[in-house]
């Protein structure tokens, strides 16, 4: 059975969500309370430290809380996920596991196909690129030579920025 992968519960998920809330928002109060009583002592002229005590009382008030919540809920998520160890019926069965395996090979040919989409698209940007280029260059030769001379030198210009492109590769 321990080889077997557990299905996922949206319960567990859910305690585990409000967990990080919950402890977010616990954060958020011992934040809040140490701002509050750097204000109050500066007011007044003295220091938390002078007044450690009633310091850490006040903060303890303000959030305890909300952590022994944060706890509960974390405990609660793993003795749930434990329990549903136990029952057999919570894990995928070899079918279900042969249709995850299936999904997840078809998603990556779709992202293999889309990297060798965007290549090509790619290269042909590069190819008209370096037409456009040469085209560029050859402008200045273009009233010595042949209009289909410069053509032809364009094609050749195009192919070697497109072998040297394939070569850095």
């Amino acid at each position: 059975m321990n080889n077997k992968k557990l299905k996922t519960s949206k319960v567990i998920i859910g305690l585990y969500v409000c967990t990080g809330i919950v402890s977010v928002y616990a954060l958020y109060a011992i934040f809040n309370s140490i701002t509050y009583l750097r204000n109050y002592f500066k007011t007044y002229g003295s220091s938390i430290g002078e007044h450690f005590g009633d310091a850490l009382s006040y903060i303890l008030n303000q959030s305890l809380s909300y952590i022994v919540f944060a706890v509960l809920l974390f405990a609660a998520a793993a003795v749930l996920h434990e329990v549903r160890k136990l029952n057999p019926d919570n894990y995928l069965s070899q079918e279900e596991l042969e249709v995850l395996a299936v999904e997840k090979a078809e998603k990556a040919a779709k992202a293999d196909k889309a990297a060798k989409a965007a290549e090509v698209k790619a290269v042909k940007e590069a190819e008209k690129v370096a037409k456009e280029a040469a085209k560029a260059e050859s402008a200045v030769e273009s009233a010595k030579l042949g209009v289909a001379a410069v053509d032809e030198e364009v094609e050749e210009l195009a192919e070697e920025v497109v072998e040297d492109a394939f070569k850095v590769k």
